[in-house]
Order: structure tokens, then sequence, then C-alpha cells
């Protein structure tokens, strides 16, 4: 991930940057808006949206039976998230009280 902000007038901005690799193991439609989504804050609506990615990148070629991803131990990508991964299951429902509260907040 990738960050940058910006201080200006009195206000603040910037972008993030995300990158993700996806390895399929079968050909057909990848549903990205099932596997990525990003809660933002909306100042003109003041609530926080989720965003979700339009495309469905369609994969080809044949099906990898019993398919592992190995990463490259000198892919840069990868590697400062392969030090300190886990499998720790999160809640679904992780940002529903920092939501709620930031809701309750803003009047909402």
């Amino acid at each position: 991930m990738q960050q940058e902000l910006k201080r200006q007038s009195g206000r603040v901005g910037g972008s993030k940057l995300f990158r993700y690799r996806l390895v399929p193991t079968k050909p057909g439609p990848v549903p990205l808006d099932s596997l990525f989504s990003l809660i933002v804050f909306n100042p003109t609506t003041a609530r926080y949206d989720t965003l979700r990615p339009e495309i469905a990148p369609q994969v080809q070629g044949q099906k990898q039976a019993g398919a592992a991803f190995h990463a490259r131990p000198d892919d840069p990508f990868y590697e400062q998230v392969l030090t300190s991964a886990d499998n720790t299951l999160q809640p679904v429902d992780a940002y529903a009280a920092v939501r709620r509260y930031a809701n309750i907040i803003l009047g909402h």
C-alpha cells in the first residue's frame, strides 16, 4: 500500500494505492465486487459509503486442479506481507461499530 497526503489551505487530501495479485485456478469471470470493497467517508452526504469494483475480468485457460500459489521470495510485493501474515479470521462486521459511532457523532 502506498499513501500520499496533501495539506493545502487548511484542507487535507490525498490518495492510497492498494495492489493485489490474483491467482485464478479456473477459467471464467472473476467477480471482483465479491473480493474487494473499500469503506470511505463521503463528506457530501456525511455518511460512509462502500466502494466496489464494477469489472469482472474473464480468465481463460485450463482449470488448475490442486494449484497452490507460491510467491517468489524476491517478489517485493509479497516480501513484507508474507513475513507478518497470519490466517486469523476477522469478523465480517469488524467496522460496524466504527460506522455506527461515526454516524451518531455526525448526527445521522
